[in-house]
Parts: C-alpha cells; structure tokens; sequence
C-alpha cells in the first residue's frame, strides 16, 4: 500500500462486497472504483477480488491482506487523532450590538482559521465575573474594574443623531415639524442624552439601531454602527459629549490559552 486512499479503497471493497455499493459509499463513479482497484492489483502484482454479477469475491491474496490493512488503518486513525488539535470552547460575553458588529465577524474569521474552537455567546448588558468562570472575553461599552482583568480599549466613537434616508424622504430633515425620534432608555446614553423627550423608548443598542436603519426614527447612534448601516448624520453639530467607547478584558490566567489568544486576536481585528 502507497498510501492511505489505497489503503481505503481496499477495506471499503471488501467490506461492501460490490463496486456499486463502494462507489455510493465514497461519493465516486463505479467505473473508477473499478479502475482504481485495477492500478492497485497491478502496482501490488496480485489479484484481489474476482469480479462477477453477484459483485466482489476476495481471493486469498485479499483475505491474507485485510489484516495487515486493518492494523494500518487503526495506525491512521491514531495519528490523525493525535495531529488534530483539542476541541476548547470559548466563552464571549458581550452586548447585543457588539454582538452583532464585531464579535459575529470573528466568529467567522475562526471558522477559516481555527474551525476546532467552539463559541459560546452569552449576550448580555450585566458584567460577568471572568474570576468565577463565567466567560473567558468581555466585550463592554464600560471600562471592567475587577481585579485580575487584562483590559484593552478597542475602540473610541463619536455618537450623533442619524436617520436613515427613508426616513428623510419621507419627514424631511429635523428643522421643522413634527419628528419621531427614539431614545435609550437606561445605560450608556441616558446620562447625557441628546434627546429629552422620545416617541419610542429601547434599552439595548441594537434595537435602537434596528429602529433608525428600519426609517421608524431619528436616534442617538455611534459614528462606526452609523457606518455600516448607511445611516445620514442630522443636526452634525450636535454630539454627545460622553463617547460610546469598547472594552476588552479577560482574566490574566488565561493569558498563555492558544483557544482564548486565537478568538482576542480575531475580535481585535474587527476594531
């Protein structure tokens, strides 16, 4: 045997017993099951199954073989099992805009690069505690004061009054008239809204996002979530003081996990 798909080959053929039945099993063409198991017979210069309507018969040669092929096969898949890298799962605990920005387009960064890393997602607006094993990656919009925290700033954005341009077609710009306007209800805008009264009240920041992009509402909206969703910048002049900021942290144990080194890098990347 020269190599691992001969070898496969073989045990396939006398195990399902007809060229149709391996052909199915491999997702290949019976005529190249057929031409294969040829090329094998020749380069091994013995005959291994007498082909018939009835399908695969081996010959003495085959059952003399199987043994040997078997214990190689066994030798396969040891080593594969020891070349493939350990399963580990990671826990992210984040916002839902985070969420949704950022940490879905690392997610799939991993899938090329580290597809053995399983991801847990726990979107939340409560800290979790990385001392207690809650998660291993925080991702907030407020700097994490817990002890024992590696801690990074990602990210530092303006927020401003958008709307999106079918809201403007369809109000016109907030100079005269009446307007819709939404509001986050409790957190990271409320100290020092830009908005004091609203016709819709939400308290997360992707709702309020949804409600701008979806042309229901002018709303208070971070510089780069206003980016992606094309939304129109109104009233320029007017920013909110408090900048909407991003903070990683994960716990300083955990500094030297591969899993954990793999999913921060690829969570960087996106800020």
């Amino acid at each position: 045997m020269h190599n691992w798909n001969e070898l496969a080959l073989f045990l396939y053929a006398y195990e399902q017993k007809t060229l149709t039945n391996t052909a199915r099993l491999l997702n290949i063409n019976q005529s190249t099951v057929g031409r294969r198991l040829d090329r094998l017979e020749q380069r091994l210069g013995k005959k291994l199954f007498i082909r018939s309507v009835e399908g695969l018969t081996p010959t003495p040669d085959a059952v003399q073989l199987i043994d040997i092929a078997k214990q190689m096969q066994s030798l396969a898949t040891q080593f594969n099992h020891q070349s493939l890298p350990k399963i580990e799962t990671v826990t992210i605990s984040t916002t839902d805009a985070l969420a949704h920005y950022g940490v879905l387009n690392a997610i799939k960064q991993l899938r090329v690069s580290h597809d053995y890393i399983n991801i847990r997602l726990d979107v939340t607006t409560s800290l979790a505690d990385l001392n207690s094993g809650e998660a291993d990656i925080v991702l907030r919009t407020v700097r994490p004061t817990q002890q024992n925290y590696v801690v990074k700033k990602l990210a530092t954005w303006e927020v401003g009054l958008y709307a999106s341009k079918a809201y403007i077609q369809k109000y016109g710009m907030p100079k005269d008239g009446i307007h819709y306007w939404v509001k986050y209800k409790a957190g990271i805008i409320q100290a020092s809204s830009l908005i004091e009264q609203a016709n819709i009240e939400v308290n997360t920041t992707a709702s309020l996002i949804n409600m701008v992009k979806e042309g229901l509402a002018i709303g208070e909206v971070p510089s780069f979530y206003a980016q992606q969703a094309q939304l129109v910048q109104i009233l320029p002049h007017q920013k909110r003081q408090l900048n909407y900021e991003v903070w990683l942290a994960y716990h300083q144990g955990l500094a030297k996990n591969s899993a954990v080194r793999a999913v921060l890098n690829a969570i960087i990347e996106q800020f």
